[in-house]
Parts: structure tokens; sequence; C-alpha cells
């Protein structure tokens, strides 16, 4: 384990102004064991303290990017639970979307990883969910990505949401629930059918943190 106190996590402590300028919200940046993908909960970002600055820039960027682009939404979080081939897939799509769709807040590191027919190939989280759950070939996400943990991001909002919870609903124990933070296999222990939910998803997550339905596309624009 890094030490907690050492100068390498004192310079992850300088991170995060540039990660909460990213992702346009506050967040706090914490050491990871050594060797260990970036990922985040919604609310830290989890960093190698062990890896170099330039590599530490990087990964803070595309993860913060992610939160910035509504990568990591409830919504999408659910369908990722217990599928990391999966998880995995969307992450090579949405991560170049996110970077791409941020572009001119990322440091050069982060702008050199962008695959741009990649980034073309969804406009929106649900797309390239959409995308991920296909058959349509996807290349793997650069290890600079690195992970998403759908469990952690669930546990978190979760918390969120019990802290702001108010006293009007009986019987709420303020307990989140617990989510699996990785599955223990590389496989989708539990598959189902995912066709009736493809168009659902190419429509109700239609952009930066907006999980709500879009309209029809013969809808009269309201007042």
């Amino acid at each position: 384990m890094p030490d907690m106190d050492g100068p390498a996590t004192r310079r992850l402590d300088r991170f995060r102004l540039l990660a909460s300028g990213i992702a346009g919200r506050p967040l706090e940046v914490a050491a990871a064991p050594p060797g260990e993908a970036a990922w985040t909960d919604g609310s830290t970002l989890f960093v190698d303290a062990c890896a170099s600055a330039a590599d530490q820039v990087t990964a803070l960027a595309v993860q913060a990017s992610l939160i910035a682009a509504g990568s990591l939404e409830p919504v999408i979080a659910r369908r990722l639970l217990g599928r990391p081939a999966l998880a995995r897939r969307y992450l090579a799509v949405e991560g170049h979307r996110a970077l791409a769709s941020g572009e001119d807040l990322l440091p050069a590191t982060a702008r050199a990883l962008i695959d741009r027919d990649t980034a073309a190939r969804a406009g929106a989280p649900g797309a390239s969910l959409v995308l991920a759950l296909s058959r349509e070939a996807v290349a793997a996400p650069p290890p600079g990505f690195g992970v998403i943990r759908p469990g952690r991001l669930l546990s978190s909002a979760d918390r969120h949401a019990a802290t702001h919870h108010t006293a009007t609903a009986p019987g709420w124990d303020g307990e989140p629930r617990r989510y699996p933070a990785q599955a223990e296999h590389d496989e989708d222990p539990t598959p189902d059918d995912d066709g009736p939910v493809l168009e659902f998803f190419a429509n109700s997550v239609g952009g930066p943190g907006s999980p709500q339905l879009a309209p029809p596309a013969h809808a009269a624009p309201r007042a």
C-alpha cells in the first residue's frame, strides 16, 4: 500500500482542482493500491499513487470526463452491474466519446488518447451502451481509461440519496444497499435478453446527465 502521508499521495491532493474542473463538480482524489487501474465511485477518483504524474493526470482526466459526460449515471451502472465484459465494451466506446465531448478542458496527455472514429460511433451514453450490447466489434479500451465499477457507483449513489432523504418516508433505515464491487470472473454471470432494452437505452440516456426518456421525433415542442 502507498504511504498515505507520503509525497506521492500529497501530489494526488494537488490534482483535485483539475479533476473537479473537468467533471464540473467537486471531487476528491485518493490513492489506490499500486498497479490498480483508476476508477471512481462518482465522488472520489482513485488513482495509483505510485504511477508517474503524467499517468495520474491522464487517468484522472478520463474518469472525470466520464462523470462530466453522464457516462456513469445509475441508469447505466445498473445495466453494467455484474457484467465486467459489458462494462469494458461500454468503456471502450464511451471513454472516447466522453473525452471528445470535453476536449477543451483536457490536458494534452488525455487528448492524445481520443480515437475520434470510435467517439463518433455514439452521440450519448445510451448509444454507447447499445453499441456495447450489440455484436459489433469494439476495440479494447486503452489502459489509461481505467475501469468502471458499477457496484461502487450504485452504492455511492445510494449513500448520497440516503443523506438527502427526508423524514417523510416511513420505515426508511438510512442504510444504502450493497452491490458487488467486482464480478469474480471475466464473464457475465447472469446474461439476459438485452433485445428489448436496446431501443430504450438508445433513446433514454440522451445526453450528459440526462437519463430521461427523449420525446418522439414527431412531437411538437412545448410552448
